[in-house]
């Protein structure tokens, strides 16, 4: 079992504070964001760290809706274009997505087990062969 990556995330009105327990999960994520922030529309944008208290900020960009009402096809497609650029956010549950009523548009978040492969860290979920089966598999597995 892993060890706590993150102590927790406090939302203000626009924007989200993410507080790591784990030095490599902080670090992992605040190079995701570094690298990727702007190259994809659908990454909350990293507005500051804080290396010494391993805090990130984010714009607040949407709200948790029930996977019930997650449109898989438009979700699968955010990840697609991650996966052609070799890029896995390899924590694929429900609540790594936020949606945005007003836009009408997903996000994608919680990137402390990006990599360049696949590895899903729960590895509870054995049918994975690659992401988009995953998310054929999302509504069953969160």
């Amino acid at each position: 079992m892993r060890n706590i990556v993150f102590i927790g995330v406090g939302i203000d009105y626009d924007k989200v504070f993410k507080k790591f327990s784990s030095r490599s999960g902080y670090e992992n994520e605040k190079i995701f964001y570094l690298t990727y922030n702007y190259r994809y529309n659908f990454i909350p944008e990293l507005l500051n760290f804080d290396d010494d208290k391993m805090v990130l900020t984010f714009s607040n960009v949407g709200e948790n809706i029930p996977k019930e009402n997650m449109d898989i096809e438009r979700i699968k497609g955010l990840t697609d274009i991650l996966i052609r650029d070799g890029i896995y956010q390899n924590d694929y549950r429900a609540k790594n997505i936020l949606y945005n009523k007003n836009d009408d548009k997903y996000y994608l978040i919680d990137f402390e087990f990006w990599s360049n492969e696949f590895s899903d860290f729960r590895r509870n979920v054995s049918k994975c062969q690659d992401m988009r089966f995953c998310l054929e598999l999302l509504p069953d597995i969160i």
